[in-house]
């Protein structure tokens, strides 16, 4: 039963060179490449990368299954007016202990054999408020609270304006029916106000008895229930994998999803039906991670970490595992050496104009760079510019970051008629983070450069033009020795603020620039400049991700390469957009129900949440 998963286990295990003892463990620090694989493998092995043997039980589907081999992943499936849904809300559900649990089928059969055929995260981010009243809000309006404005059980908030799943699934179709058997006031009150069946309960029993006789006996299309027994467990003995009163609650969770289960084998109509079972956490729970598991990104945040499972009989599985972003890394292309004057990245100066800074204003330059050569004896030569000729070692106008000549570790800022400001000094192949802030401060305006984190000093730059018709241009620039120098730039940044010092100390390390960090919206400029975010096709461009779209262009000489940029002291790769948005999080569930009842016409409720498609497996083997 298990052979073919086995011999791909070891296939990509021989092509990672990873040791028999720590296959898992090898395979999950290169997810990105083995992804397909992992999702097969993830119900055989144990977080920690243990591989399980011995497996005999092999559960039956919830549901009959239909036949995809004629029309495979379409939306045929999605717009069935016999299509259902179960969603389950579980307070206090950590991804990580659900996941690694999930494969112990002897122990929790249902959930195993529910993830199985399933879209299955560990690693879905909460709202970071950890409010509950937040949480809930999200699940049900498919809004963050930026929008639906729930940031407390009581108070305003723009539910009338963001309504719940159910109010729109009635709207469109006065057929829908939903039933909610919740244990909250602030669902029961807020969130399914217009349910057709709704019961505000007192405990999990209470409601696995309610839904089960709705189950048993009604057509609704939507059906809620809501868990609380891992929450109140929590609360009492602990979150963690190693609290024996949150195990057991686990397992009665099991026991208590079993019982909805058998309730829709046993509906009279359950042949023609298509149910889908969404089971998810409203946040996870806060413990003490064990050694060498807190990778210091949010996804360490035991609070935050949550689960997302969407099963249906027909889904492959499709698993999301919590990545360890000291294992993550920046990969891609991007160009090879920078510094011949052929090989440069330019914008154009009408482009560019953006990024003329004026005598008065406030801005933030930074990039990295990893530099193999400063440059030959006695030359100062410009890296990152817009700035017209030399005059000497300075621009005549506009701004340049200029490497000192030689043996010297320093670098500069520089502005016209010589008025440079001299940043910390700094190494030769590795990757250094080069930031320069304008401000305005009493009257005047100053520069002050950061190398790392670490300021450097202070320069008056009042009644100085940064302005020129010149382009802007990446790795050069017109300098004395100009192209002496050698190396590669990526994730460079403009903002038309100062960024503070306090936040550039933090986060100068970081590699991308998600959407909703602080200081996002003042990007003018932001090349990451390598993977997706760099192109060499026809034209050899770094993409530009801000709002002012201003693609930079390499020469024709420029040769692309690969780029592996892993976690260092001066590098802390962070998990961007591309990737993240990949994983299914709890307020993406209205938005899959939506689709999933046959509403596809979804831009009225301005959501926030993402489109989740399943892919389908053809029918075979019911195992």
């Amino acid at each position: 039963m298990y052979s073919e998963i086995n011999n791909q286990l070891m296939r990509a295990a021989t092509m990672q060179n990873c040791q028999p003892s720590i296959i898992m463990k090898c395979l999950a620090g290169n997810t990105l490449n083995n992804k397909t694989i992992m999702k097969k493998l993830f119900i055989f092995t144990i977080t920690g990368g243990l591989l399980l043997s011995g497996f005999t039980a092999c559960n039956r589907d919830f549901d009959t299954r239909i036949d995809t081999t004629v029309v495979p992943d379409t939306i045929a499936h999605q717009a069935s007016s016999q299509n259902k849904v179960l969603y389950v809300v579980v307070d206090g559900g950590v991804g990580k202990v659900v996941t690694a649990q999930s494969v112990r089928d002897n122990v929790y059969p249902n959930i195993n054999n529910l993830t199985k055929t399933a879209i299955f995260s560990g690693a879905s981010l909460t709202d970071d408020s950890n409010v509950e009243a937040t949480t809930y809000a999200d699940m049900f309006t498919g809004v963050r609270k930026a929008k639906h404005g729930v940031v407390a059980a009581s108070g305003a908030n723009k539910l009338n304006q963001y309504k719940p799943f159910i109010d729109n699934l009635s709207a469109v179709n006065t057929g829908f029916k939903t039933s909610a058997f919740v244990q909250s006031d602030f669902i029961f009150n807020n969130l399914v106000v217009n349910a057709a069946v709704k019961q505000l309960l007192t405990s999990d029993q209470a409601v696995q008895s309610a839904t089960v006789d709705n189950l048993s006996s009604t057509s609704s299309s939507v059906v809620i229930a809501q868990y609380t027994g891992l929450k109140k467990a929590g609360d009492v003995g602990g979150y963690g994998p190693s609290s024996a009163t949150y195990l057991a609650a686990l397992q009665s969770f099991d026991t208590f999803l079993g019982a909805l289960l058998n309730a829709i084998k046993s509906r009279s109509s359950i042949r023609t039906e298509n149910w889908v079972i969404i089971i998810a956490s409203n946040k996870g729970g806060k413990y003490v991670l064990g050694e060498n598991e807190d990778d210091g990104s949010d996804f360490s945040d035991t609070e935050r970490n949550g689960f997302v499972i969407i099963s249906n009989p027909n889904f492959n599985l499709d698993y999301f595992a919590v990545p360890d972003m000291r294992e993550y890394s920046v990969n891609g292309t991007s160009p090879e050496e920078l510094g011949p004057a052929d090989r440069q990245g330019s914008l154009d100066s009408a482009s560019a104009r953006i990024y003329n800074l004026g005598t008065t204003g406030n801005y933030t330059i930074q990039f990295k760079a990893y530099i193999t050569n400063r440059s030959t004896s006695a030359t100062i030569p410009a890296i990152l510019s817009k700035s017209s000729a030399a005059s000497g070692a300075n621009p005549t106008n506009g701004w340049s970051f200029l490497l000192h000549a030689g043996t010297n570790t320093n670098w500069s800022f520089r502005v016209e008629n010589n008025i440079a400001n001299t940043g910390p000094s700094y190494e030769l192949g590795v990757w250094n983070t080069f930031t320069a802030v304008i401000y305005d401060s009493a009257g005047k305006r100053y520069t002050r450069t950061y190398l790392n984190g670490i300021a450097g000093g202070r320069t008056d730059i009042s009644n100085k033009s940064l302005s020129t018709n010149s382009s802007l241009i990446i790795g050069g620039g017109p300098s004395y020795g100009a192209n002496s120098f050698r190396g590669r730039i990526f994730d460079i940044r403009i903002y038309n603020t100062a960024l503070p010092e306090n936040y550039i100390v933090a986060n100068y390390c970081r590699t991308f620039v998600n959407t909703g960090e602080p200081y996002a919206g003042n990007l003018i400029g932001y090349w990451p400049g390598v993977g997706e975010n760099s192109r060499e096709a026809s034209e050899k461009i770094f993409i530009d991700y801000s709002t002012s779209k201003r693609d930079v262009k390499f020469g024709a000489a420029a040769v692309w390469g690969g780029l592996n940029v892993s976690a260092s002291a001066n590098i802390c790769p962070v998990y961007p957009d591309v990737e993240l948005n990949k994983i299914p999080f709890s307020v993406d569930i209205p938005r899959f129900i939506y689709t999933w009842m046959g509403i596809f016409n979804v831009q009225a409720y301005q959501l926030d949440g993402k489109l989740i498609t399943p892919t389908y497996r053809s029918t075979g083997s019911a195992n």
